[in-house]
């Protein structure tokens, strides 16, 4: 997909980065949501004894800030496997984060003034240091006071705190060594307020053209805002809701999120509240996770402006820890701030989205889509499993397919062209979490939900006119669950097949009746069903009745014509769900038997013929006697 490459590398996030050593650090390191070589690297050095946590800290800031300040051996490490742009915000945060939560001194601090502009209308001043830097200063000054009115004026976002002597918040022009993009750097907590916010400024790369500046600056100015609401919350929620952000305050950023959907489509048994510790590719998924707050603040956001809905999402999942804990998750906000203004859940929204991110692209114009901007997004979540209905089939996923808590599987069902009956679906799990299945079509408009209870779910539905309709596996939360946490896949199990199983005969009785005479039939067999039909060929006659016995006992009464004559008859069984079965030959149809003679017969009429003639001849005799 080279036109993808392009734009993340036009982005500043180049290429995805390699995987990282299969040896996970021992418990002494801290174990970061970056699975970039760099970071991995140090953490292997700690585990070793070679490091401390307080220098793993160290190291991971001027990586970022200062790679220039690096020891000599760490600074080649980090020129072999530089850290991406992508993964810049994130390592500062956690940096931020685990400084904070285990009372260590972060250590961060403002980079010295150069050059600058400031702007007229916000407290923002763009830092530059070399005078070819300045087209891109300009540029990134108008795209920050454009930001500005849109994340902080119009939808409410909190300003960033200044920490700043000129009382201006501070976006640097300057060399990353990332290629491109940018990272926004938290300073320290903000003291003057109650709650968890923290100062901060950001840095963009002199290597963007004055055309990245509008997205690239929107998003990282997003970072800056989130920042001043809760600078605990999960790295995941930042980069979702600034890439979420950037096309919001300039629908040109649309293709670049379309750019990042494939690293989020293609996993969804991934958490939305996650992204792997391990798999390389998830970094870019917590990019492409921007379609969660694009469904939540499109759907659920009313008259306002999609955004607005999750800057209320983000006040919500404000707290005063005193700098310690991320005590309210963003999911919990979700669930609090949907219930206020929504009348919906967490739960509620999940599942409907389960089914929303799949009907995009290709699959928008489906009557049941209801995606913002779903068209603009061509990336559609793979399918684990197709499972056809004509006869019981089964599926268990794999443990890499497992979906994590608000994770999704998707399972297609299939019916041959001549299959019009009812099915039954089975969801089992022995999981503690909600789970509910999730039947829609790309088709029509009707969606069937069943939630697991007592450990199954069950749907019955008829395929209508569909040859294939969509089953999504939505896995919610576990008890306690919190977004910080580590996360793993649960298994299940998906039966589906005929509601009822087709009939089967396996014998009729008697084995011969006679033709003209009323005889009764008993079929045996299994899964009859009242209101079972029965016919016979290759002689076609219908039967007088069928009564439903049980299961697996039908009689019948029938009276085959006169003119049946001997033949051998198949037995078909058909229940109302046109299941069928067919036992060839299964009974014979004899002639009637020849009727017994009597005196009042006909057959005695030949008599009075000969009696006349032995008379006749007398009387001849008599009259030659006579001459």
């Amino acid at each position: 997909m080279p036109h993808l490459l392009a734009m993340l590398m036009f982005l500043g996030l180049g290429p995805i980065p390699g995987a990282p050593p299969s040896a996970a650090p021992s418990s002494g390191a801290l174990h970061s949501r970056v699975p970039v070589e760099f970071v991995r690297s140090l953490e292997r050095a700690v585990a070793r004894g070679e490091l401390t946590i307080t220098d793993q800290l160290r190291l991971r800031r001027l990586a970022i800030t200062a790679p220039g300040r690096l020891p000599p051996v760490w600074r080649e490490r980090l020129a072999a496997a530089p850290v991406p742009a992508w993964a810049a915000t994130a390592v500062l945060v956690e940096n931020f984060q685990w400084s904070a939560r285990m009372g260590l001194r972060d250590d961060s601090q403002f980079p010295p003034l150069g050059s600058f502009l400031d702007s007229g209308t916000f407290p923002i001043r763009v830092v530059y240091s070399l005078e070819s830097d300045l087209e891109l200063a300009q540029a990134v000054l108008v795209a920050a006071e454009a930001a500005w009115q849109k994340e902080i004026v119009e939808w409410g976002f909190f300003a960033p705190p200044v920490g700043t002597s000129e009382g201006r918040y501070r976006i640097y022009v300057d060399d990353t060594g990332m290629g491109g993009g940018g990272y926004m750097a938290p300073v320290d907590f903000f003291w003057d307020t109650a709650w968890d916010d923290c100062t901060s400024y950001v840095v963009i790369d002199r290597l963007n053209s004055t055309g990245d500046a509008g997205p690239v600056v929107a998003h990282e100015l997003s970072h800056a805002t989130q920042g001043a609401m809760d600078c605990l919350e999960t790295i995941t929620f930042w980069e979702n809701t600034s890439t979420f952000i950037m096309a919001e305050v300039d629908p040109v950023g649309r293709g670049w999120q379309d750019g990042f959907l494939p690293y989020f489509q293609d996993y969804p048994q991934e958490s939305v509240a996650g992204g792997s510790y391990e798999d390389p590719e998830l970094g870019y998924f917590w990019y492409g996770g921007f379609l969660w707050p694009n469904f939540l603040g499109g759907l659920y956001g009313g008259q306002e402006e999609p955004a607005v809905l999750v800057r209320r999402i983000w006040e919500g999942a404000m707290q005063e820890s005193g700098g310690n804990a991320n005590e309210i998750s963003y999911m919990t906000s979700i669930d609090e701030v949907l219930a206020t203004r929504a009348q919906a859940s967490l739960d509620v929204a999940f599942a409907h989205f389960a089914v929303s991110r799949f009907l995009v692209g290709e699959n928008s114009m489906a009557p049941a889509a209801d995606m913002p901007h779903a068209s603009d997004y061509t990336s559609v979540p793979p399918i684990a499993a197709d499972l056809v209905v004509d006869m019981p089939d089964v599926f268990t996923p794999v443990a890499s397919r497992r979906p994590e808590p608000y994770a999704v599987n998707y399972l297609t069902l299939s019916r041959p062209e001549d299959f019009s009956r009812e099915v039954t679906l089975r969801l089992s799990t022995e999981d503690s979490a909600g789970w509910i299945a999730v039947l829609f079509s790309t088709k029509g408009s009707e969606v069937l939900e069943a939630p697991v209870v007592g450990g199954v779910a069950t749907l019955r539905f008829a395929m209508g006119e569909d040859r294939v309709r969509h089953l999504a596996v939505v896995r919610l939360g576990t008890p306690g669950f919190h977004s910080d946490e580590a996360m793993s896949g649960a298994s299940y199990t998906v039966e589906v097949g005929p509601t009822h199983p087709a009939p089967v005969i396996l014998s009729v009785s008697p084995e011969t009746i006679t033709a003209g005479v009323t005889s009764q039939l008993t079929i045996t067999g299994d899964h009859f069903v009242e209101g079972a039909t029965v016919q016979f060929s290759p002689y076609l006659f219908d039967p007088d009745a069928v009564t439903f016995v049980d299961a697996q006992t039908l009689n019948v009464t029938v009276t085959p014509g006169v003119d049946t004559g001997l033949n051998k008859i198949s037995v078909m069984v058909t229940n109302p769900d046109t299941g069928s079965d067919v036992l060839e030959e299964a009974f014979s149809i004899e002639a009637p038997p020849n009727k017994k003679k009597s005196g009042c017969s006909t057959g005695g009429a030949p008599a009075p013929v000969s009696g006349f003639f032995l008379l006749l001849t007398v009387m001849i005799l008599r009259r030659k006697r006579l001459v």
